[in-house]
């Protein structure tokens, strides 16, 4: 039978070699403890927590157990652009007061967004009359 150190080593050990974002850079912390991006939220200092992290690591920083910071010009692209397979987080689904309403911004649902942006897309090109 494992005894709680045991545990907490094999932990450690899955987040920091075998799991997915492990070849990611990223301070010590924020890969093994979940209250380590709750600390920077609370302390109000995340911007520049986030600043220093990616001057010192580079454009790909794991700043979670399961999330990754990208600071590169095309990201935006990469990770919203035509044909992605990124979904946005859930935490997207707290922007709206009310949860039947969405938006461009928080709505997670791809089919959903494509038919909410073939609306609106006309709208927003170089053609439309001012």
């Amino acid at each position: 039978m494992l005894i709680e150190g045991q545990v907490v080593c094999i932990y450690v050990f899955y987040q920091l070699y075998l799991h997915p974002l492990a070849a990611f850079p990223g301070p010590f912390w924020a890969k093994v403890s979940p209250l380590w991006p709750v600390m920077l939220l609370y302390n109000g200092q995340r911007h520049r927590a986030m600043r220093k992290l990616h001057s010192q690591y580079g454009d790909h920083v794991r700043v979670g157990i399961n999330t990754l910071s990208i600071c590169h010009r095309h990201a935006d692209y990469a990770t919203r652009g035509y044909g992605t397979k990124f979904v946005k987080d859930k935490a997207y689904d707290f922007m709206n007061n009310d949860p039947h309403v969405s938006s461009f911004a928080s709505e997670r649902d791809t089919a959903t967004y494509l038919r909410m942006k073939r609306i609106f897309a006309p709208k927003f090109s170089q053609k439309a009359k001012k």
